[in-house]
């Protein structure tokens, strides 16, 4: 799990693969989250964002490491 670097982003890996992204004013709604499935084969180790919040990468328990254009 991990913040974009002004706050306003969460993200959150599962372990099939897919990252929830929400808005952190909605952490506490019933809103659900955007889902990417499909991200990294098998569980996501570790997330990061860019430092201008753009990008979002995930590490898979593959070591592959994906790059994608954050929401």
């Amino acid at each position: 799990m991990t913040f974009s670097s002004d706050g306003l982003l969460l993200a959150s890996a599962a372990s099939d693969g897919s990252i929830g992204i929400r808005a952190s004013n909605q952490l506490l709604t019933t809103e659900p989250p955007v889902v990417l499935s499909g991200i990294n084969a098998g569980a996501i180790s570790a997330l990061a964002f860019s430092p201008d919040r753009t990008l979002l990468a995930s590490l898979g328990a593959d070591n592959t490491i994906r790059l994608l254009a954050a929401p």
